[in-house]
């Protein structure tokens, strides 16, 4: 069976994944600052970014 991931390790993804889905949805504004509806598979992978950070943030509450 895995071990859990250590809180530091834990941390630097949940880091990596918030830095990642940011970077996700500033390639998704547009010039006015306006989501476009060009992007709904970027809007997609922001949302699960979004979910797999909280699921880390949870996880290392819990420990």
């Amino acid at each position: 069976m895995a071990t859990l991931p250590s809180p530091g390790e834990l941390s630097s993804l949940e880091t990596q994944i918030t830095a990642l889905a940011l970077r996700i949805s500033a390639l998704m504004e547009n010039p006015d600052g306006d989501r476009t509806d060009e992007n709904s598979t970027l809007l997609e992978v922001e949302r699960h970014l979004q979910a797999a950070q909280r699921e880390l943030s949870r996880l290392g509450r819990q420990r």
